[in-house]
């Protein structure tokens, strides 16, 4: 073979490997551009999860989302105490500083003829409720310390309502979502271990986490639609568009890898937001007592619309009212104290607490002022005009330190 023969090989072979390269870089970028998911990231802040390479492919789109939520008109109740609370008036409350938090309740397993139901733990024993539309009324088929129930009264195309809640002794949460229910409708074509989901709701965010699956799509029912907040393969998913006191409904599919499956059957889950945390809580002690006033929290837009405020003394309840203030009796002279309040709705949820450090008067007599700062925390303490004490705060308003001056 000639030189020149040789030379045009070469060139040809450059030619071909050349490309190649440019080929596999636009199939790089191509694969980017259908597989990335930064121009689906949601405005609301999501908690990340390591992908698979299988879970890193997007699955088929979402099949037809589901019908309206069933008209059941349910009516909102309380818990009926396993153990009755002892005395009377507001300290007989069953819910205060030893009552667990709401639980979730999800459906784990279904068959054709009964369905498994499951629910978060943190409680000593459970009482699940049941949706009669004979009797229409909520009848309850399990009490417990199991966190699992199998209900064998299951016919196929029809939906059933169900929600559950824990008691510490004589002390109850709110049933599950702060009062809300799971509405369970049989799927037929898919029974065995159901994927599903948990909710934790406040009243500035509702968090939901998904299990056993790849891909999810939330819907929440808004203006008489299904409108969707989330897709994606992030298991965990923050609404921050919430009111307190406020009712929602929710559905959650999940691809398994294989197909688009419902949560819950095909059902949804009715969701309540607790009251909003009590705000400007202020102290005036004595060596005695101490006096406390706040400002008021709305129960709208629930209907009963009663809100209970709860007194805790060193994280122990000493009382509720429903009145703005409070008096704290029976306090040592000198003594500091923690005191923090939150309040309850007609449902039992409960708000975030607010806290404060007061320490009382000595038996000098000397007068004691609490001054706050501009975020209304405690800045310093003054006896007679004279600054005795002073916090320190780091930027984002967390507690450094207190410094004793006399």
């Amino acid at each position: 073979m000639s030189k020149k023969h040789l030379f045009l090989l070469l060139i040809c072979c450059l030619v071909f490997q050349a490309q190649g390269f440019s080929s596999v870089f636009a199939s790089s970028k191509e694969t980017k551009a259908v597989y990335g998911s930064s121009s689906e990231t949601p405005l609301h802040s999501l908690l990340a999860q390591p992908e698979s390479k299988e879970a890193s492919k997007k699955p088929p789109v979402p099949p037809k989302k589901m019908k309206p939520p069933v008209k059941k008109n349910l009516p909102k109740t309380r818990p009926t105490p396993l153990k009755p609370p002892k005395g009377n008036g507001p300290t007989a409350i069953p819910i205060g500083s030893h009552a667990p938090d709401s639980p979730s309740l999800w459906v784990s397993s279904m068959d054709g003829s009964s369905v498994t139901l499951s629910w978060s733990t943190g409680a000593e024993q459970y009482q699940l409720e049941k949706w009669s539309d004979i009797t229409q009324q909520w009848e309850t088929i399990y009490t417990g310390a199991d966190t699992k129930y199998i209900d064998s009264d299951i016919q196929s195309a029809e939906s059933y309502f169900y929600h559950v809640a824990g008691q510490n002794g004589e002390e109850s949460s709110a049933w599950n979502f702060n009062g809300g229910y799971v509405a369970y409708t049989p799927y037929p074509d898919y029974t065995g271990a159901q994927s599903y989901f948990t909710v934790h709701a406040t009243s500035t965010k509702t968090t939901f986490t998904g299990y056993g699956g790849e891909y999810y799509v939330l819907y929440e029912w808004i203006n008489n639609d299904w409108v969707e907040l989330y897709y994606g393969p992030d298991q965990s998913f923050e609404d921050l568009e919430v009111m307190p006191n406020h009712e929602s409904m929710y559905y959650v599919l999940v691809w398994n890898g294989n197909e688009w499956m419902g949560t819950n059957g095909y059902g949804y889950v009715s969701v309540n937001t607790p009251p909003a945390m009590p705000q400007n809580l202020k102290a005036q002690p004595s060596a005695t007592a101490i006096k406390l006033r706040w400002d008021a929290v709305s129960g709208a837009p629930l209907e009963d619309q009663i809100i209970n405020y709860h007194i805790l003394v060193n994280n122990e309840e000493i009382g509720s009212t429903t009145e703005t203030s409070f008096v704290v009796p029976n306090v040592k002279p000198g003594t500091e104290y923690t005191v923090s309040i939150f309040a309850d709705n007609s449902l039992w949820a409960k708000s975030d607490r607010n806290e404060l450090h007061v320490k009382t008067m000595p038996t000098t007599g000397k007068l004691l002022e609490y001054k706050y700062n501009s975020k209304n925390q405690l800045d310093e303490i003054q006896a007679d005009g004279i600054v005795i004490v002073k916090f320190h705060y780091d930027e984002n308003g967390n507690l450094l330190r207190r410094e004793i001056l006399q």
